[in-house]
């Protein structure tokens, strides 16, 4: 038995009729998961990649680095695979619909400004989320490496 028939084996209708040949009453049987196990158990070995093994890992790194490497060469490719910015404050006010579509709470946004050392959103000119899930913040009083005052976005 292939490992097709033994899933099929396993997903048969939940109970079969056998009809008795002499009394015309028959015989119910349902399968359980034991019968299914065993189904499965007749089907021999299957090829497969074990999760945590070195093959799995070996898979998972090569698609991540084929992946970033079509995406640094096929600027299409990088629309899919690599996320936008996102800004979630700006002029100190938060942008409600970004913040929903990111999932991200005012009370978690506060608690990343504070490890910022933002106490105020008053502070705060623009907050980005970046596309690897870090947050950049930029102060009002923050200035250019040229010395002039950043402007607003």
């Amino acid at each position: 038995m292939n490992a097709s028939r033994a899933v099929g084996a396993a997903l048969r209708p939940a109970a079969t009729h056998r009809p008795s040949s002499s009394t015309g009453t028959g015989t119910v049987l349902a399968p359980t998961p034991a019968n299914a196990a065993r189904a499965a158990s007749y089907a021999g070995p299957v090829a497969s990649i074990a999760v945590g093994s070195p093959k799995s890992t070996g898979v998972i790194v090569g698609w991540a680095y084929s992946l970033d490497w079509l995406a640094y060469r096929v600027p299409l490719v990088a629309r899919f695979v690599q996320p936008r910015s996102v800004p979630l404050v700006r002029d100190s006010r938060p942008i409600r619909d970004n913040l929903a579509r990111e999932n991200i709470t005012d009370e978690e946004l506060r608690s990343q400004l504070r490890k910022e050392g933002v106490d105020d959103l008053a502070e705060v000119r623009e907050v980005i989320l970046e596309g690897d899930g870090q947050l950049s913040v930029v102060r009002k009083d923050e200035e250019r490496p040229n010395g002039s005052r950043r402007r607003g976005v």
